[in-house]
């Protein structure tokens, strides 16, 4: 896999963010849209990945699936539609998947990665040690 750019988590370390909090998020050639982006997510003991797009997420929140209740993902993080609306893609993205979990709002994947293939696909260190 090609370089991914524009890492971002939920926390400014993004080991932290990967580990801890079980997200990752960046841009490489595959995200075609302006607004997508390449998901990492904890997935059990190990990570999945996946594409997604902001629009998906604002189009959940603003009811675009009978399934997705948007007022359960706001009083779950705390949250006016407002505020959520404000925090960055990353964050909004950690929240629902709390909520729904992975396989809702990625997809269900039968590819699960451990720590080490995504230090090779993101060219870190990220500590290996459980």
């Amino acid at each position: 896999m090609e370089n991914i750019k524009e890492l971002q988590g939920g926390d400014v370390d993004l080991e932290i963010s990967l580990l801890e909090y079980g997200l990752l998020i960046g841009k490489n050639s595959q995200c075609t849209e302006l607004d997508e982006w390449f998901v990492i997510a904890r997935y059990g003991n190990a990570f999945t990945i996946g594409y997604l797009t902001e629009s998906f997420i604002i189009g959940l929140m603003n009811g675009s699936e009978s399934w997705f209740v948007p007022n359960d993902v706001l009083k779950c993080c705390d949250q006016t539609l407002e505020e959520f609306s404000d925090m960055a893609f990353v964050n909004q993205l950690s929240s629902v998947i709390d909520y729904y979990g992975v396989d809702d709002i990625l997809g269900s994947s039968y590819c699960h990665y451990d720590i080490f293939e995504i230090n090779t696909m993101l060219g870190t260190d990220f500590d290996t040690e459980d």
